[in-house]
C-alpha cells in the first residue's frame, strides 16, 4: 500500500542510492534532523522543538522533493534511467551535496516565536 503513495521522482532516486523506502525515508528524516540542529544554532531555538514541529517537517520534506530530487533527476536523469551499475555511491554523494545546500533556506514564518535567551554572563565576545 504505501508503495502507491510513493512518487515516480522518489521511488528513481532511492533506487539510484540503493535504498528500501525505510532506508530513504530515514536518510531524509536524518537531514532533517541535521537541518533542524543547523537552524537551532543560528537562531538560539531548542533543537527539539523543531525537530518535534510536523509543519517542519512537511515543509521540509516538499523541500527535498523540490531542491534534492527533482534536481538529482533533473541533472543525471538520463545517466540514472540506463542503470549503470555500480553508481550507488557517486549518486549518494551528489544527494548529499544537494541536502546540505538545504540548510541554506528556512521558512521564517514557520519557526517558533520563543527563542532560548542566552545569559549575558556567559556569552563571550570576540572583538
Amino acid at each position: 500500500m504505501a508503495n502507491n503513495l510513493e512518487s515516480n521522482n522518489r521511488k528513481q532516486v532511492r533506487k539510484a542510492i540503493g535504498l528500501d523506502l525505510l532506508g530513504y525515508g530515514n536518510l531524509i528524516h536524518r537531514n532533517f534532523i541535521t537541518w533542524c540542529e543547523v537552524l537551532s544554532m543560528k537562531f538560539h531555538y531548542k533543537d527539539r522543538d523543531l525537530i518535534t514541529n510536523n509543519t517542519l517537517l512537511k515543509y521540509y520534506t516538499n523541500q527535498w522533493d523540490i531542491l534534492v530530487e527533482n534536481r538529482l533527476l533533473l541533472e543525471y536523469g538520463e545517466y540514472i534511467k540506463r542503470d549503470i551499475p555500480d553508481t550507488y555511491e557517486f549518486y549518494y554523494r551528489i544527494l548529499s551535496e544537494y541536502a546540505e545546500d538545504l540548510e541554506k533556506y528556512y521558512p521564517a514564518s514557520l519557526l517558533p516565536k520563543k527563542k532560548i535567551t542566552i545569559n549575558q554572563k556567559y556569552q563571550f565576545n570576540y572583538n
